[in-house]
């Protein structure tokens, strides 16, 4: 019959089997996808290809396939990168108007009452308030223009005041130097997913929606996650995935500075839930429940000591 992913290729010819080797050698194909186009074992392929006289995929090959997938995955995730710190820095520049507003009228009220002394405190404080905010504007508008013009935006006064109003927010991680090719050896991160293979892993195991992996991915509508996996040597997933908001409301977790997610997020990282799926999702919330209630009830109990 003829394969469907990634060609039409016929492999009960000896033409269609010949021109599945040859992809597998170009580094096209895994060695794991072209022995189930060909409905063979891995062990059954190799020898094929030792009877025809193909040779596996080069070094060179493999970097080739390497570069290109990071290539493709490298606009993809540094917008959602740029994205991501955007929205956290526009929260903050609001936290910060707030407090500007609110510290304008106590100055305000402080010179009605004649207050000289609290006045300039107040307007000290206001003045280092307003110097966070021109700093966040100023990060945000790198941001939009992608760091161009620099000096133009800078703000006539940035202290050491003015930026301590970053200080929450995570550090830029650095960049893994490898992607997925479906040889050697990969280290996997789920809580951060940049690479081919940490993507499809992550939907497999659970980590991330169907949808999300699609985004990370930027897979065509032709093109599907089970393809991608069976390319990558990684198995389906045997459950869909939560999303982290559904899972926090599971959880009956209260957002954290607007954040649903905050709690969950950590629980994953510390191991504390091993997925998002929702038996895994269900059994933790089980458990928090059963703690709570056996800590509400040592709190009841009455104190017997002396």
């Amino acid at each position: 019959m003829a394969a469907q992913y990634p060609f039409d290729i016929d492999v009960t010819k000896p033409e269609g089997q010949a021109e599945i080797l040859q992809l597998w050698s170009k580094a096209d194909l895994t060695l794991g996808l072209a022995a189930w186009i060909m409905k063979l074992t891995q062990r059954e392929f190799l020898d094929l290809a030792e009877r025809r006289g193909v040779a596996p995929p080069s070094n060179e090959a493999i970097a080739q396939r390497s570069a290109e997938l990071e290539a493709r995955m490298r606009p993809l995730v540094q917008r959602q990168e740029r994205d991501r710190v955007r929205r956290d820095l526009s929260l903050r520049l609001s936290e910060t108007l707030e407090t500007s507003e609110l510290m304008g009228r106590v100055v305000t009220q402080a010179e009605s009452e004649g207050s000289h002394s609290q006045r300039e405190a107040y307007s000290g404080a206001l003045d280092h308030v307003n110097a966070a905010m021109a700093a966040l504007r100023l990060a945000i508008a790198l941001l939009d223009d992608g760091g161009r013009n620099t000096e133009a935006n800078a703000p006539e006064s940035y202290t050491a005041v003015a930026s301590r109003v970053l200080d929450d927010l995570e550090p830029v991680k650095k960049r893994p130097d490898y992607y997925l090719t479906g040889f050697g050896d990969v280290i996997f991160n789920h809580v951060n997913p940049r690479t081919v293979h940490d993507v499809i892993w992550s939907w497999s195991q659970g980590y991330l929606t169907s949808e999300t992996a699609r985004v990370l991915l930027n897979l065509s509508e032709d093109e599907s996650l089970e393809e991608v996996a069976r390319d990558s040597d990684v198995p389906l997933p045997t459950e869909e995935a939560l999303s982290p908001e559904e899972a926090a409301e599971i959880l009956g977790d209260e957002p954290l500075n607007g954040d649903l997610t905050f709690h969950v997020r950590r629980r994953i990282e510390d191991a504390r839930l091993p997925s998002y799926r929702r038996s895994d999702v269900e059994s933790r919330r089980k458990f928090e429940d059963r703690e709570k209630k056996l800590q509400q009830q040592t709190d009841a109990e009455p104190d017997h000591d002396e």
